[in-house]
């Protein structure tokens, strides 16, 4: 979930934001996988490292980036049990 903003002013917000390259990237990637309300962000971290080019581990540190900032919030943790992790396309 994306900090209870839409999408869209999520998005700027972020843009906005003097964050690392590597951290706005990973948002931006997370970003093309929510509902416009900014819920359902379910791509797998396997998703978003081919995305983005980076190792899980970058990918991991990122999003902890972004949570700690209170950007993304952590409903509850994916299954890789049937889909390997990964959001469908």
């Amino acid at each position: 979930m994306m900090a209870r903003l839409p999408r869209y002013e999520w998005e700027g917000t972020v843009r906005r934001l003097a964050l690392p390259r590597g951290v706005k990237l990973v948002a931006a990637t997370m970003a093309q996988y929510a509902n416009p309300d900014g819920t359902q962000v379910r791509p797998g971290r396997e998703r978003v490292a081919e995305e983005t080019g980076y190792s899980l581990k970058q990918v991991d540190r990122h999003l902890k980036t972004l949570r700690d900032l209170g950007l993304l919030v952590r409903v509850r943790m994916g299954s890789a049990n049937g889909r390997r992790g990964r959001a469908r396309a």
